[in-house]
């Protein structure tokens, strides 16, 4: 089986799901991760996407920087089925006075960092 590990998808941005697919098809990939991109924290249209396409998608979703509740929502975002969560190593977010809290509640909730 191939798996795609890093795919983009987007209303916004990238190209929609659909030609994702197509080119997954051509390539023989089965399976994608698809990664949120960056500045984007409205994780609604992967859900959707991939919710429609019987497991062949996990996602990868962004949590906004300036979230009043970012554990909440990451919280929020695991239950709808989020794998994993982007993030980096100097991201800070305005209401956590440690950053480190969110990559904790990530590895207690099984999110891939």
């Amino acid at each position: 089986m191939i798996i795609d590990t890093h795919c983009h998808a987007g209303k916004n941005w990238f190209l929609p799901i659909e030609s994702l697919e197509f080119e997954m098809d051509r390539a023989g990939v089965e399976r994608a991760v698809l990664i949120q991109h960056g500045g984007t924290y409205d994780n609604d249209y992967l859900f959707e996407e991939s919710g429609k396409r019987n497991n062949r998608f996990k996602v990868v979703v962004l949590v906004d920087p300036e979230d009043e509740d970012p554990i909440g929502s990451l919280e929020k975002l695991a239950e709808r089925g989020a794998a994993g969560i982007r993030i980096g190593p100097d991201d800070e977010f305005n209401f956590l006075t440690d950053a480190t809290d969110i990559w904790r509640k990530a590895g207690d909730l099984n999110l891939v960092v």
